[in-house]
């Protein structure tokens, strides 16, 4: 299959880009359509629904968190890991992000519940990012560092917009001004 228009029994219309999307072929395609094609197909025209997930649970939280303690590098090319460079004092004194993690879940959930959401089921990504990019950058660099605390926590939840994206994502309109 060389284009879209090569489909076996897609009418199909050529548009600028080329991709089902802007031609239309997607609302028109039968599920059982797209679920005969290969998932190279699948994937290479956009034909298939794929929905990423953020971190799910605390268990994945922990991961992710432990990996900026022992697996990602920083600077690149280093051995130092992003806890390490950043923190270098109270990680050589035992400090690891991811000992914080019941503390922060349990922070975003107070959080949530305080905005009238529901428990954390899954934090994206984009936020979860910048929010250890925060604690990373502006908190535990900070000199005579040893352990973040509740206002650490509930700062860098704030700076990373967690709040207005969650509300965004679920499509509601938060009525506090910050």
């Amino acid at each position: 299959i060389g284009t879209v228009a090569d489909l076996p029994g897609i009418p199909a219309g050529m548009a600028r880009n080329g991709w089902p999307t802007s031609i239309g072929i997607r609302g028109r395609l039968a599920p059982e359509s797209v679920a005969g094609l290969a998932r190279n197909t699948q994937g290479r025209f956009g034909l298939a629904n794929h929905r990423f997930y953020g971190l799910r649970g605390e268990e994945e939280i922990a991961e992710v968190l432990k990996r900026y303690d022992e697996n990602a590098k920083w600077p690149i090319g280093s051995d130092v890991s992003y806890s390490s460079h950043f923190a270098p004092q109270a990680f050589a004194a035992g400090w690891r992000l991811c000992s914080h993690t019941k503390e922060i879940t349990e922070i975003v959930n107070k959080l949530r519940a305080s905005h009238g959401l529901p428990p954390l089921d899954e934090w994206p990504m984009k936020t979860f990012e910048l929010f250890v990019q925060r604690i990373l950058t502006r908190t535990v660099c900070a000199p005579g560092f040893r352990s973040l605390s509740t206002d650490d926590i509930q700062d860098a939840l704030k700076a990373s917009g967690y709040i207005k994206f969650e509300f965004s994502r679920m499509h509601l309109k938060d009525d506090e001004e910050d």
